[in-house]
């Protein structure tokens, strides 16, 4: 299999019967954005109509917010698939989200705004900043909770 176009950035992790399988999405990225052992699993966005219907759990990125996909993962999703979206995105809107299927969200919270915004400022990415001026934060809907138990 080809190596992934630098260009692209996963969208969405998906899990159907173990395996887990990428549906990536072209955004505006110069670095790579596998790793080596995730390569096997990569699948081309065009894909996306073959493999979100048979995912079991489906793991979607803020970025489809962006690049207009989500509507459309969402709606090729099968009814019984777990939906979680994840993102800094996610916390502006959660019921949005909620309304449209996901069962679970995870976003971030800033907690030290000045902090914050000098570490994005210098270049910082999640490594640096969570747990320091922000934490990562889980919504789950109440009925995702009653499956898993």
């Amino acid at each position: 299999m080809a190596p992934p176009n630098p260009e692209v950035e996963v969208a969405a992790l998906l899990l159907s019967n173990v395996l887990p399988l990428i549906v990536a999405v072209p955004v505006l990225t110069s670095a790579p954005p596998f790793k080596p052992e995730e390569l096997p699993f990569f699948r081309p966005a065009e894909q996306a109509g073959s493999v979100v219907p048979e995912a079991d759990v489906l793991l979607i990125t803020g970025t489809t917010l962006i690049n207009d996909t989500l509507e459309e993962l969402l709606k090729l999703a099968k009814p019984a698939a777990r939906v979680t979206i994840v993102g800094p995105t996610v916390s502006l809107l959660p019921d949005a989200f909620l309304r449209r299927g996901a069962d679970i969200l995870g976003t971030v919270r800033i907690t030290e705004p000045d902090e914050f915004l000098e570490m994005l400022a210098e270049g910082g990415s999640g490594y640096h900043f969570l747990g320091r001026s922000a934490q990562k934060v889980v919504l789950v809907r109440r009925s995702a909770i009653d499956v898993a138990a």
